[in-house]
């Protein structure tokens, strides 16, 4: 299954992700981590291949809005990075995550979000109303889109 996020905001969003990954990160946590993958306007980028029936992921645009949510957290550099869970990094900052239940190909398309000072005040353990988020997942079978 695939994972790929499409950008209905507007201002370009970062997309960060945590996914199963009992290999890689046998030691460190059992869950991979990964960022960032900029999206423009009406763009769409691919970020996971997948068996497991979910991911998670945490969001950031241009203009400060941010998607988040209470599950992680995970600690995000500002560069490129590919890490996993239980492996802290020194100046990284530490965000909660939003699910994803995949079935078949999926794309999570981002629409509206909070402001950053709102999303800063909402702690990761909060429930999920306290920062909720637009966003559609919209679930394709065969040939991703």
């Amino acid at each position: 299954m695939q994972l790929r996020f499409r950008n209905g905001y507007g201002p370009r969003i970062w997309i960060s992700i945590m996914f199963f990954d009992p290999v890689g990160c046998a030691d460190a946590g059992q869950w991979g981590t990964r960022g960032w993958y900029a999206v423009d306007n009406g763009g769409e980028a691919y970020v996971l291949d997948t068996n497991n029936t979910f991911a998670y992921y945490y969001a950031e645009a241009a203009d400060g809005a941010v998607w988040s949510g209470p599950f992680g957290p995970i600690y995000v550099p500002q560069s490129a990075f590919s890490s996993c869970l239980l492996i802290g990094q020194t100046g990284a900052r530490i965000v909660g995550l939003r699910e994803v239940r995949l079935s078949g190909n999926t794309t999570v398309t981002l629409t509206g979000a909070l402001s950053r000072a709102a999303a800063n005040a909402a702690r990761p353990d909060a429930p999920v109303a306290a920062r909720d988020a637009s966003h559609a997942v919209q679930r394709t079978h065969g040939a991703a889109r």
